[in-house]
């Protein structure tokens, strides 16, 4: 009974989405129901069908990466997920949630150079938080050794 509600589900919001993929809280709604199934790949699956829906929403690649980091355990893997989303969404005026939840992961990670590189990327695009980050920046140099903030070659 279970299998044939979680069936039906799926294709109810399969046929709206295909309909209206830009109801990107309906992809939302699908990807968390998903979750509640404990199905990661098919909560992975949904939001990759998502980003490709509606690409330049800064929220649905801000719910894709909060999902990646609270599953994945490689670091790796979730930055390539951030620096995808920032190639469509970046350059938005209101991108700051993506970035900053950038920022807080490569904090967590204690990654000093990645989030040295972040902040000097962010500085080159207009944005709504431009003072904010130029601050931020200047609070990480300032409580930082410069040797700790170098950028390593090949790196992100």
């Amino acid at each position: 009974m279970l299998e044939a509600n979680i069936l039906k589900i799926r294709k109810v919001y399969d046929a709206f989405l295909a309909e209206f993929p830009l109801c990107y809280g309906y992809w939302k709604k699908y990807a968390d129901r998903e979750a509640c199934l404990n199905s990661i790949e098919k909560v992975a699956e949904v939001y990759e069908r998502a980003v490709h829906g509606v690409t330049y929403s800064v929220d649905m690649w801000l719910h894709y990466c909060v999902f990646a980091i609270s599953t994945y355990g490689d670091p790796d893997t979730i930055r390539k997920l951030f620096e995808r989303g920032l190639a469509y969404v970046g350059t938005d005026y209101q991108c700051f949630p993506l970035w900053d939840k950038y920022i807080e992961y490569e904090i967590s990670q204690q990654d000093w150079p990645c989030v040295a590189k972040i902040y000097t990327r962010l500085l080159e695009i207009p944005n709504q938080q431009l003072d904010r980050y130029f601050e931020g920046f200047k609070e990480l140099v300032a409580s930082r050794p410069l040797s700790e903030l170098r950028t390593r070659f090949n790196r992100h």
